[in-house]
């Protein structure tokens, strides 16, 4: 069982026997006591020359990446593939493998290409690429390359934005991680020669450190969710930021718009959520004090919005002002308050607070609207004039049919819009291609 005596090509040994008593020491002759001496060859197994490759995976901050997979190959074309899957420590071993030869190790992980990923990271890569606060680590750096352009910059922002409202279910240039040789002295300034391939020249002992580094693409703030209890904390500042939904009466089958205000709404970076509606769907965001343009929102086909805002100037906006309305198209009867929900399902809902971004969950109140009290009134289009399109607003005593002219300076009719609407602040967009 001594590795020493095994060899795979014809071989001599040479055996040096000495003798137990040799002249000297006052002894005048040698003395030699050979008693059955036998030297026996066979064929052994080729399995006893083989060797194996083992590593760790873990992510920069050190915690075990669990499932990933890790490919290795016996050749630089990689035709010809073993892969298995990191355990619960986030170490793999390739085992039984012949010596001397060469191999290729890679690891590979496309599960779940949301986690880890917020608005929150949004706004580091866009304080980074302002030079506000730039990167302190070169696996920030790869995390928010998107786009895998060797580049950071705002496409990568738009990219990871269309991930966590939904658009994307994967990122279409890049995989969920990426996994570099672990202590490759890489340097903030030039990350991208992040090597993802350990190579092996002539195996001719077990390796036990072939290591990688994981990085979860996106995650910047490092708080990607690795299982086992293993995640980031989640850092939440105990104060809540409560939007208020206006609680109006909803008539199935006629649209609505439904205001949200705050009375805490200060300093606020960035945020997200989602919103869903019961007995009935979703239909579009208007913007308010909160500038919510189609970017930063998606409607889903079962009429769910997932929203994600973020600016560079935090934004305070004063107590009852509108946030921003949602327009909804109710299929029971009912009112907001009740019919109105975030869901925390598909994001998480958070605000980022002043310069520190304090992390503060989101949470959804109702709140009664002087509807008793609504008048027939058309308030002023905004923008007024308008490019690409403008915003209408009209209140109405009583839900029912309504219509809406536009008319150009000689009194020509551009544009006009019936339908049923609700009781109360009703909001409808009209753009240039409809005049």
């Amino acid at each position: 069982d001594n590795d020493d005596f095994l060899v795979t090509e014809p071989t001599t040994f040479r055996f040096e026997l000495l003798s137990y008593c040799p002249i000297g020491n006052g002894a005048t002759e040698s003395i030699w006591d050979l008693d059955e001496v036998n030297i026996v060859a066979a064929c052994a197994s080729p399995s006893l020359l083989n060797k194996s490759i083992a590593g760790k995976v873990t992510t920069p901050q050190g915690g075990a990446i669990h499932g990933a997979e890790v490919h290795l190959y016996d050749d630089p074309a990689f035709l010809h593939e073993q892969v298995t899957t990191t355990d619960a420590n986030g170490r793999y071993v390739f085992d039984n493998l012949p010596s001397e030869g060469d191999y290729y190790i890679k690891g590979y992980d496309n599960r779940d290409p949301r986690n880890g990923v917020s608005t929150l990271d949004l706004i580091h890569i866009q304080k980074h690429l302002l030079g506000i606060k730039p990167f302190t680590t070169p696996y920030q750096m790869i995390a928010a390359d998107a786009n895998h352009s060797n580049s950071v910059s705002a496409i990568d922002l738009l990219e990871l934005r269309k991930l966590i409202l939904g658009l994307y279910t994967e990122l279409p240039h890049n995989t969920s991680w990426r996994f570099g040789i672990a202590d490759e002295g890489l340097q903030v300034d030039f990350p991208w020669i992040f090597d993802e391939t350990y190579e092996v020249e002539y195996l001719g002992d077990d390796i036990t450190n072939a290591d990688f580094i994981g990085v979860k693409i996106g995650d910047i703030n490092g708080d990607v969710d690795l299982g086992f209890g293993s995640g980031a904390l989640d850092g939440r500042s105990s104060e809540k930021l409560i939007l208020t939904v206006a609680d109006q009466p909803l008539i199935s089958g006629v649209p609505a718009t439904i205001e949200i205000t705050s009375a805490s709404f200060d300093d606020v970076a960035g945020l997200q959520l989602s919103l869903g509606m019961a007995h009935g769907r979703i239909t579009d965001v208007v913007g308010g004090a909160l500038p919510v343009t189609p970017d930063y929102f998606s409607i889903t086909p079962d009429g769910r919005i997932l929203m994600s805002w973020n600016s560079m100037d935090m934004l305070t906006v004063p107590a009852g002002d509108v946030l921003f309305s949602i327009v909804v198209m109710p299929l029971a009867n009912g009112s907001a308050g009740d019919m109105i929900s975030i869901n925390t399902d598909k994001l998480s809902p958070e605000a980022y607070i002043g310069e520190a971004l304090d992390k503060r969950a989101i949470e959804l109140e109702s709140s009664s609207t002087e509807i008793s009290g609504a008048t027939n009134e058309l308030y002023v289009n905004q923008p007024n004039p308008f490019s690409q399109k403008t915003t209408i607003r009209f209140s109405l005593e009583q839900a029912g049919q309504a219509s809406i002219y536009l008319y150009d300076l000689s009194g020509k009719v551009l544009y006009t819009q019936s339908g049923l609407f609700g009781k109360g602040i009703n909001v409808i967009e009209v753009t240039s291609d409809q005049i």
